[in-house]
């Protein structure tokens, strides 16, 4: 890869956890604050030990590198721990004819959908809870009336759509009830329960 490109790839990238970056001036700057420190004290040493400057300046390079290496360093976990990545929006078209190929039979849709507390880190500024709400109502827009469809939201535990409403409406307002997050995710729980319902 080209130094271009990858300019324009570092530039394309979004960031799930971008509070974490707002600590990187800090940290660098603290890094920088312990670097003047320790030059003081080199410059002293230098002052002293005059007859020794050779060794002193080699010091001071040594010194200069480790800090820029650790600059490096923090600025890479840094990024790291905002998670990366790339976002590019496609569309995909299913055409009338893969639709009467693949959906003229009665099908069951069970959706499980995510709830936990990181379902509320931001994607260009909408949480993953929401865009996981929105899929899930497009889901169900392309689904006919003989289709069969459950609603489980799951996280420390699970909310699920009541089997005797299965109203496309009423999925609508059940999917966008749920905005609060839980603490952590079981989803061992939630395909125990989807499992169970294709059984029956």
């Amino acid at each position: 890869m080209d130094p271009l490109s990858l300019i324009h790839f570092i530039l394309q990238l979004n960031y799930e956890r971008l509070w974490v970056l707002y600590t990187l001036p800090m940290t660098i700057s603290l890094v920088l604050v312990l670097t003047v420190t320790s030059m003081r004290r080199l410059r002293k040493m230098c002052k002293v030990l005059s007859s020794k400057r050779g060794r002193v300046c080699l010091v001071v390079l040594i010194t200069l590198i480790n800090i820029l290496a650790k600059i490096a360093t923090i600025v890479i976990l840094t990024v790291l721990l905002a998670k990366p990545y790339v976002y590019y929006e496609r569309e995909i078209v299913i055409s009338r004819e893969m639709k009467t190929r693949y959906f003229s039979e009665e099908i069951m849709v069970i959706m499980l959908i995510d709830f936990s507390h990181s379902m509320k880190e931001s994607i260009n500024g909408r949480t993953k809870l929401d865009l996981a709400k929105e899929v899930a109502l497009k889901v169900l827009e392309e689904l006919t009336d003989m289709d069969k469809f459950h609603i489980v939201f799951f996280a420390e535990e699970l909310i699920v759509s009541p089997l005797e409403n299965t109203s496309r409406e009423y999925s609508k307002i059940f999917i966008k009830s749920i905005n609060e997050t839980r603490n952590y995710t079981t989803i061992a729980k939630a395909l125990s329960y989807a499992i169970s319902l294709y059984e029956i």
